[in-house]
This record gives C-alpha cells, structure tokens and sequence, in this order.
C-alpha cells in the first residue's frame, strides 16, 4: 500500500471510531459504568477534533501544545542554546 492509501484507512478508522453509532454505544456503557457523560463528551471531542485537527493520533498531539522551555538562568554554562532548541524541537 502506499502511504496515501494507508493515510486513508487511518482516516477512516477514526471516522468508523467516532461515528454517531459508535459514540452511542460508548455513552451507554458509560452510563452502566457510573461515568458522568459531561466527562465523557470532553474527552471524545477533545480526541476527535485533536485528530480532524492534526492528522495523527491524539496522544500524538495536543490541542495547546507545549512552550519550549528556555534553558534554566542559574546555569548559563550548562547548555549551549545552539545545541539545546534544536533537539527540543526535534521532539513531537
């Protein structure tokens, strides 16, 4: 398969994942469970739309992501800022 046509099953799968039938299922376990449904919506629409947002999982992604941290004052010496943004924008 190419990588379009793997994209694409990705895709769909998250849609099968999230479709209204799905998402009903979900609420009624919950339901049987004791989860309050206002938790449960936030964390399904939080997932989903991370997901339509960014193309990727969303545990790949985050809605906010995080600042880069600047290296830490007290020890000016300890890092390099040439050697230390590079390598924490390499993480995602």
């Amino acid at each position: 398969m190419t990588s379009a046509e793997w994209q694409e099953v990705y895709r769909k799968a998250w849609d099968l994942y999230y479709s209204a039938e799905h998402i009903e299922t979900i609420f009624r376990r919950a339901k049987a469970s004791g989860i309050k449904p206002v938790r449960l919506l936030n964390h399904i629409l939080q997932f989903y739309f991370t997901f339509l947002q960014e193309k990727r999982a969303s545990a790949a992604g985050r809605l906010f992501p995080p600042q880069i941290a600047p290296p830490a004052p007290r020890r000016p010496a300890a890092r390099n800022p040439l050697v230390f943004y590079p390598r924490r924008s390499v993480k995602s």
